[in-house]
């Protein structure tokens, strides 16, 4: 049995009942409703990809399917245009280049005489056997060494000019291991040939480089000219230079010479 003070009031048992039954009742009812929002919200949700889909897949279909149209129909000027800027071009570089002469160079010997330009009347040597030969350079032991190579030549007689330039163009891509020290770097200004000695003026490339290069070059030009019966000796001039080697007449080296290969 519950006793109470004398002065509190009764409690009213069955109205608090009633209180608490309708509290539960609100509470139970919100968890409800916040139970049925949430379902909602993510069966939208789960929903909205599919909407999407719906509406944007048809528009992106079409879009893919028109591609092909669309270019072809873009080809057919890009072509055009292509075409017309081309013969343009070609027209303009037609109208614009000069006359070129077609010139049989297969081989060094098969280059005529006539296409070597030449300042000065150029000395001609005789030729004897149908050819003569040229000199080059190639190292055998750390050491250089002379390498002669023959060219055939159908005429009676070549110029001294024309012979230098020869020797500057160098070994034919077939002769592999020769070295040239005298190349088209090298300028010759002018030549004179007078009682067996050939007076050959060059500007200071001939002095390019180290003494070996230097003896190299110009042994090259002793042996090739040399072996004409009208040049008993070579005299190397620089203006401006009073070298050994210069301003006096050199005879052939007595270098060994090997035939290439």
């Amino acid at each position: 049995m519950l006793l109470r003070n004398p002065g509190t009031p009764p409690i009213d048992t069955a109205n608090s009942n009633r209180i608490l039954l309708s509290m539960v009742g609100v509470s139970l009812l919100l968890i409800f409703m916040d139970v049925q929002a949430g379902k909602q919200i993510k069966d939208r949700v789960e929903a909205l990809p599919d909407q999407i889909s719906n509406r944007v897949a048809p528009e992106v279909r079409s879009q893919v399917a028109s591609i092909p149209s669309r270019a072809a129909a873009l080809e057919q000027p890009v072509k055009q245009s292509a075409s017309a800027i081309f013969e343009g071009v070609q027209n303009r570089v037609q109208s614009h280049a000069p006359a070129v002469q077609k010139i049989d160079a297969s081989s060094l010997d098969s280059v005529p005489e006539s296409v070597m330009p030449s300042a000065s009347p150029d000395s001609r040597l005789k030729v004897t056997g149908g050819g003569w030969d040229l000199y080059f350079v190639a190292y055998s032991d750390r050491e250089s060494v002379i390498k002669k190579v023959h060219r055939t030549w159908p005429q009676s007689q070549v110029g001294v000019r024309a012979l230098l330039q020869y020797l500057q163009k160098g070994p034919s891509p077939r002769e592999r291991g020769l070295l040239n020290p005298f190349d088209s770097s090298v300028r010759l200004m002018s030549h004179n040939l007078s009682e067996g000695v050939l007076t050959l003026e060059f500007d200071p490339s001939l002095l390019r480089m180290g003494a070996h290069v230097i003896r190299d070059r110009m042994d090259q030009v002793l042996f090739t000219m040399t072996q004409f019966p009208e040049v008993q000796g070579v005299r190397f001039v620089v203006p401006g230079e009073d070298r050994p080697c210069l301003n006096k007449v050199l005879k052939k080296p007595s270098r060994k010479v090997m035939s290439y290969p």
